[in-house]
């Protein structure tokens, strides 16, 4: 009986014992997870129990710079029976921006955020492009990354504009990098070979072309006959003179529905003009006209409401006399020297209308007018 009783606690005392050793086995395999690392261009499959990243990579003694990264990060969970976990490590890249170069130590793979990290802001449109750098100051090869900055362009279409941004070469790139096709009837502002530059304008318009004849005026022609024995100021219609007409046909071009550009492209005279025939005075004037200045400015085609400008000036360049001079000087405006005039007419020296035709052309062409030699006399004193 008692060898019974004990043969029965020793059965009892295996099975519990088993029970606790198989339960313990259970948890264990539970716990662990079959986990592949990608580190230093190797592939390593381990089993772990660590709950994170961190415990996985401490657990094989895989140990991490200041700038390494891991992926997922160091504090992630590690779920599923089988969990991947890849190890960066930084190294140093020189990022170049023009002018500009920095060196960051790095484990970034985007081109994006190794600029970033070497403190450089990019935009969308910027490209990169990486090479080997043998900088002896380094003390080993390394990486450059060249941050190849996109231009800014004009980009108008059909009248609407605004600012884009491209790395493109060519206005050609550029118009396929954006998806444009141009119509027959599109106008484009630049050849599609046109290098692509900071702040250019590239501009497509759609252009409407038409053909028009219409019926215009042909001015007649003046012929003048001299008279020496009237004053320079006569002026007297011996045979009136008619217009003629012509067809003038037109192309017609509009861009982007604004205003018409019209081009002559041929003219047809259809009636020919009728020459007008014109009695002027010749008789020269050798010293003072103020008696007749406003019939000379008449003469020499100034309008009234530049009489005031022109008398100042001649009244104070040349008392309004014809013939004054300095030696070098000559004539109402005191031409420099007076030879000039002889642009105007052979009659420079003695006939006032020729004077003035000169003076106005001057008094325009240096001041923009009557009224700019005015007041450029009035600061001056001269002209």
């Amino acid at each position: 009986m008692k060898k019974r009783l004990l043969l029965g606690f020793i059965l009892i005392s295996v099975l519990t014992l088993g029970f606790f050793v198989h339960s313990k086995s259970d948890a264990h395999a539970a716990n662990t997870r079959v986990v592949t690392i990608h580190v230093d261009g190797a592939e390593r499959t381990v089993a772990s129990e660590g709950a994170t990243v961190k415990e996985v990579l401490s657990g094989v003694d895989i140990e991490l710079g200041q700038h390494d990264k891991t992926e997922p990060n160091m504090d992630e969970q590690v779920r599923g029976s089988a969990f991947t976990i890849n190890v960066y490590r930084a190294r140093p890249i020189t990022v170049v921006d023009g002018a500009n170069n920095y060196t960051v130590m790095t484990a970034e793979r985007s081109p994006r955020q190794i600029a970033r990290d070497a403190g450089f802001d990019t935009q969308p449109e910027d490209k990169f492009g990486f090479k080997r750098s043998d900088d002896p100051f380094q003390g080993a090869p390394g990486t450059q990354m060249v941050i190849k900055r996109a231009k800014t362009v004009t980009f108008d279409l059909y009248g609407t504009s605004d600012s884009l941004r491209t790395n493109q070469s060519t206005v050609a790139e550029l118009l396929k990098e954006r998806g444009v096709k141009l119509d027959p009837s599109d106008e484009l502002n630049l050849p599609l070979e046109a290098r692509i530059l900071e702040g250019m304008t590239v501009s497509i318009a759609r252009i409407g072309k038409d053909v028009q004849t219409v019926e215009e005026p042909v001015s007649f022609p003046e012929e003048q006959i001299k008279d020496a024995q009237q004053p320079l100021t006569y002026k007297k219609i011996q045979t009136p003179g008619q217009d003629g007409k012509k067809l003038v046909t037109y192309q017609v071009v509009t861009r982007n529905g604004g205003s018409p550009i019209k081009t002559v492209i041929k003219e047809v005279v259809t009636q020919q003009p009728a020459k007008q025939v014109v009695v002027v005075g010749a008789k020269p004037f050798n010293g003072n006209v103020s008696a007749d200045k406003q019939s000379i400015m008449a003469a020499a085609g100034i309008p009234e409401s530049d009489y005031v400008y022109v008398d100042y000036i001649v009244g104070r360049e040349s008392g309004w006399r014809v013939n004054a001079s300095n030696g070098q000087t000559w004539g109402l405006c005191q031409a420099l020297p007076g030879s000039k005039m002889a642009s105007a007419g052979a009659d420079w020296q003695t006939n006032p209308v020729t004077q003035l035709n000169w003076c106005t052309g001057y008094a325009k062409g240096r001041y923009g007018s009557w009224a700019g030699a005015y007041a450029a006399w009035l600061r001056q004193h001269w002209w």
